[in-house]
């Protein structure tokens, strides 16, 4: 991992992994909590084992979040506040299609990224 500058200017820099990084701080992260809750691992990863893991390290997740005054067509939001565990917020209707799970569990997935991102931002950076 490196930090890079922050485009969005939120933060004067921000953390930055390489594909394989990336992929294994998922991996162990998943089956770390798989087999802590079901005691072994299972593939492809259940949507509400993702779903207990945003439970587990977020403030709040909410399902049925009205994102329509997003500016593109979004599915999944996170909001971040200092010193508080942010909120994960799905589109409602994501959540209402009847063939919903691949792209519930590729956003919910997304958007634990964005925790994974904000847990190892240096503290000194939050305080901006």
């Amino acid at each position: 991992m490196k930090m890079i500058p922050d485009r969005t200017g939120r933060f004067p820099e921000r953390p930055h992994w390489e594909i394989r990084e990336l992929e294994q701080m998922c991996e162990e992260t998943m089956t770390s909590f798989l087999r802590q809750h079901f005691g072994f691992e299972r593939i492809p990863v259940p949507t509400e084992a993702v779903m207990m893991l945003i439970e587990r390290d977020a403030a709040d997740l909410d399902l049925a979040t009205n994102l329509s005054d997003e500016m593109h067509e979004v599915f999944g939001f996170t909001q971040f506040e200092r010193g508080r565990k942010p909120l994960v917020k799905i589109a409602r209707e994501l959540w209402e299609q009847r063939h919903r799970n691949n792209r519930l569990r590729t956003t919910l997935t997304h958007e634990y990224g964005h925790y994974a991102d904000f847990r190892i931002m240096p503290t000194s950076l939050l305080s901006h």
